[in-house]
């Protein structure tokens, strides 16, 4: 699995995005939003959006597994918000920048997408939010697995760690 275990944070116990979030004005909230093509001109967001994010985004920094930055915890906690509330599309969201995408499926499972997955979220005819939810299902069930080769390229044993694959190979001669 692609695990990406600081996906542009500090590598610090505490997440210090939350304390950052708290003290975000709501321009710099836009200004996030607008470099991940997350809003787009014209778009109306309330105060009481802004607010709904915040404390989003609080709660989003304070359970998160692994750390976080605090623009991908905005951008997760504004596609939350707004899909909530109905505000936002599947079209709106398949358009995002690749950091929004990645951003956003991070924020709610700790993984970063790699770039065919991004590609498969864009011309998916699931919506989006399902697509997320099916791909976290389907990374969960999949353990990662290592083999053993021999000279010739030839896989001759496996295991869930490469010190297992070795044992395996070692036993199977």
């Amino acid at each position: 699995m692609n695990r990406l275990e600081n996906f542009g944070a500090n590598n610090t116990q505490e997440n210090p995005a939350i304390e950052e979030v708290n003290e975000l004005g709501n321009a710099e909230i836009r200004d996030m939003l607008a470099s991940g093509n997350v809003v787009n001109e014209g778009d109306i967001i309330t105060p009481e959006d802004f607010d709904a994010v915040r404390n989003r985004a609080a709660y989003l920094a304070a359970n998160a597994d692994t750390p976080v930055s605090t623009k991908s915890i905005i951008l997760g906690a504004y596609v939350d918000r707004m899909e909530h509330i109905g505000k936002i599309g599947d079209e709106q969201l398949k358009a995002m920048s690749d950091e929004a995408i990645q951003s956003v499926y991070y924020v709610r499972n700790g993984y970063r997408l790699t770039d065919a997955e991004i590609n498969m979220v864009r011309e998916s005819n699931v919506p989006f939010s399902e697509w997320i939810k099916e791909r976290a299902s389907a990374k969960n069930g999949v353990k990662d697995v290592y083999v053993a080769v021999d000279k010739t390229e030839n896989v001759i044993a496996s295991g869930e760690t490469p010190e297992d694959a070795l044992k395996h190979a070692q036993g199977s001669r």
